[in-house]
């Protein structure tokens, strides 16, 4: 019979694991030092010399898959900078979406080269979330410049008579009663800090990682576990007003297509940071599904899937953006010769606009 005290550890112990999936014990630990790796560590990962001279034929094949997908994804990132070269008028707005046109092939190079070098993908995750986190912040400065500063969105929700709601992932998700705020620009300010300070709070997580992981190797599991309870807490409170100043800018700014480019960027960060911890390792490893190869334990194995799983995402969400943000659709690119007006009349603009109907579609988990 289970007493009191075993089954409030058996809780904690799960809802830690939850919530650190890295803690869930694996079924298997990686090979010994006698597979001749001379740079191994027992339940280490192998360097990538010996991981790339002992693959399996799956192995080969995703990498090989996920280097075509991540050219591909840069192609495609060159082209849309030629045409933001070329069609966007204004310095300031062209700089803002380079960022995000190159958000993506650099993404997707960090999780192929997280596939290489399997010791180097955690630390790769996390600079990949930076720039995530980095994209989006350059995103809301595009909101800002687009709706001609703060105070020009709060007189114009102002006068419209919308107020700023609160009824955003991920807090909506377990509060169904916030309130909503005034349109002032004060507010306004509140939600885009909220966003600016997930790229500082990440750079200093990925340093302390990297000094942890240099440091203590094996061992720094209790660092890097507490650097992901920050970046969960940092990344929350970015979706939160990331979402807040998003919805609240949708119908003022549907002729840039906003609310499309906010849709991709969140499904890329919703892909990137949510679904190795919430199904590859919470499912996945959890139950078994994914389980030791020759070099790789279960959690190193499910993390090189993600990766290779997060590049065909990305590429879908690239050829997407090619699709539905192409310079005659969306007056972003107004030195286009077809000119956006002219097309205007043939694309339906949701006068509430369109980004709250899917703002339950966000990356809850760091």
């Amino acid at each position: 019979m289970v007493n009191f005290d075993e089954l409030i550890s058996f809780i904690f112990t799960q809802i830690k694991s939850l919530l650190l999936p890295g803690s869930i014990r694996a079924n298997c630990t990686r090979v010994d030092s006698d597979f001749n790796d001379p740079a191994a560590f027992d339940h280490d990962q192998p360097s990538s010399k010996y991981f790339l001279t002992h693959l399996s034929s799956t192995q080969l094949t995703l990498l090989c898959l996920g280097t075509l997908a991540t050219f591909s994804l840069i192609g495609i990132g060159i082209i849309q900078t030629k045409y933001i070269y070329t069609y966007v008028s204004e310095r300031k707005k062209r700089k803002l979406l380079l960022i995000l046109a190159f958000l993506f092939p650099i993404s997707a190079a960090l999780c192929l080269t997280g596939m290489f070098m399997p010791r180097a993908s955690t630390i790769n995750t996390s600079l990949g979330l930076f720039v995530f986190l980095f994209a989006i912040s350059a995103l809301i400065r595009l909101c800002r410049v687009l709706n001609g500063g703060w105070e020009q969105l709060a007189d114009d929700m102002e006068s419209r008579g919308h107020r700023i709601s609160l009824m955003n992932p991920p807090f909506c998700c377990v509060l169904w009663c916030l309130p909503t705020l005034a349109p002032t620009s004060e507010n306004l300010r509140f939600f885009e800090l909220a966003v600016s300070q997930a790229p500082a709070v990440k750079a200093l997580v990925l340093v302390t990682e990297i000094v942890a992981i240099a440091e203590y190797r094996e061992a720094s599991a209790f660092w890097l576990q507490l650097c992901d309870t920050v970046s969960l807490a940092s990344l929350l409170a970015l979706v939160f007003g990331f979402h807040a100043l998003s919805r609240a800018s949708g119908p003022t700014l549907s002729k840039f297509s906003y609310s499309t480019l906010f849709r991709l960027v969140d499904f890329g960060l919703l892909f990137f940071s949510a679904q190795e911890p919430l199904i590859f390792e919470n499912i996945f490893v959890r139950f078994g599904a994914i389980g030791c190869t020759t070099t790789l334990n279960p959690h190193d194995q499910a993390r090189f899937i993600c990766n290779f799983v997060i590049i065909l995402q990305l590429l879908l969400l690239s050829i997407l953006a090619c699709i539905y943000l192409r310079p005659s659709r969306t007056a972003l690119f107004d030195n286009h010769p077809r000119g956006y007006l002219s097309c205007a009349s043939t694309i339906p603009v949701n006068s509430e606009g369109d980004v709250s109907s899917d703002s339950s579609q966000s990356a809850l988990i760091a």
